[in-house]
């Protein structure tokens, strides 16, 4: 009586920002890589069942390891050099931790791409080696697909975001915090723990299991957390990843992969139609523009494919993929002047792709000036 005994509501252990941030960037992985997978593994878990290893400093365990990863990650292996250092020849700092766990570069060595290095002693500790291996793995999926910027505030945020995505939201919530090296406290990741939490208890949510099939496996990092954000999710369900969402979602992602095809396969005008049907679904995202410009553009439809264009770039200024576009339109057009303010725009927002100078080395044909052209034609192989 007097309300003395109702069940007080569950409660979040995380703060509107941060869970503004996190369901914002799953909707973004959502549209991007789909959450079919999450809604079949939304944990892999450290059992044999998953990672049936038992000496990971054993060279073959350890690539069968890594080539799982890989699979998971949706990655090549073959484009991956992975080399192993002692924590006292290489004495950098990263996150809020005092040692480094691993790294990422990109390279141009022979057919490699990237290069993964990794702390010797992680070998001892699978979990923690897991956690490692797949935060660089992500790297490579984002990084080196363009998907985000390395100078991105908050790339490594988004890159552990993207390992609870990929299904390894036991593994960084169990090794966030943990001794290491004597006694000293490190951190693996970049999320704090109560983000983790909220984001784990999202992804269980999409996937439509029930929390308490996996609460046992996770350690006192997030355990607590995990189920009260789970419980809040369930029974008040206050959250941008309601049903409606998903299924937007589902057919944004589907659009998404269906380009995609389209552009792999040549088949321009099947682009043409889905990009008006993600414009219609996404009227104010500037990739599907683009991509319909890119579109009119292979079909030699160039009129149109600066119309597009321009409205892509109208939407994203400082993005520029559209501006290297345009400038390619307009080469066509014989408008030299123009192109090469374009693609001097392109430059200046980002002078790492290789498309732009591909486009530079075109203008300079267009031109007559072969040796200049060469080399930007060069410059544009080297980079890709």
């Amino acid at each position: 009586m007097f309300g003395l005994f109702k069940k007080p509501k569950p409660k979040l252990t995380i703060t509107p920002e941060d869970k503004e941030w996190v369901e914002t960037n799953l909707i973004w992985l959502g549209e991007t890589f789909g959450f079919e997978r999450v809604k079949q593994t939304p944990f892999y878990l450290p059992t044999t069942d998953y990672f049936p290893y038992t000496n990971l400093k054993d060279k073959e365990q350890f690539e069968k390891l890594f080539c799982q990863l890989c699979d998971i990650v949706e990655v090549k292996r073959d484009d991956i050099l992975v080399a192993f250092f002692d924590e006292d020849k290489l004495q950098w700092t990263v996150g809020d931790g005092k040692y480094t766990a691993g790294t990422f570069e990109v390279i141009k060595k022979d057919n490699w791409k990237y290069k993964i290095s990794i702390l010797k002693e992680n070998l001892t500790d699978i979990e923690r080696l897991v956690s490692v291996l797949v935060h660089e793995l992500a790297h490579v999926k984002l990084l080196g697909g363009n998907y985000v910027n390395s100078n991105d505030t908050d790339m490594e945020g988004l890159t552990d975001l993207a390992c609870l995505y990929f299904g390894f939201g036991v593994f960084l919530a169990n090794g966030n915090s943990r001794t290491y090296g004597g006694g000293d406290w490190s951190r693996v990741g970049y999320l704090h723990d109560e983000i983790i939490a909220y984001s784990n208890a999202a992804l269980c949510k999409v996937s439509g299991k029930d929390y308490l099939e996996f609460l046992e496996w996770f350690n006192n990092n997030t355990k607590v957390s995990f189920e009260k954000n789970s419980k809040y999710l369930n029974e008040l369900g206050t959250t941008k990843l309601n049903k409606d969402e998903l299924l937007r979602i589902e057919k944004f992602y589907d659009l998404g992969k269906s380009i995609q095809t389209g552009f792999e396969n040549k088949e321009y005008e099947s682009v043409l139609k889905y990009c008006s049907q993600l414009i219609a679904l996404e009227p104010k995202e500037s990739e599907h523009w683009n991509s319909a410009g890119y579109a009119n553009l292979m079909l030699g439809d160039f009129a149109e494919a600066n119309r597009v264009l321009n409205k892509a770039i109208e939407l994203a200024p400082f993005w520029g993929i559209p501006f290297s576009n345009r400038a390619f339109c307009k080469i066509q057009f014989g408008d030299l002047d123009g192109a090469y303010t374009d693609i001097n725009t392109a430059l200046e927002l980002g002078d790492d792709n290789s498309y732009t100078w591909l486009n530079l080395g075109v203008y300079h044909l267009a031109k007559g000036e072969y040796d200049e052209a060469l080399k930007n034609l060069l410059k544009a192989f080297e980079l890709d």
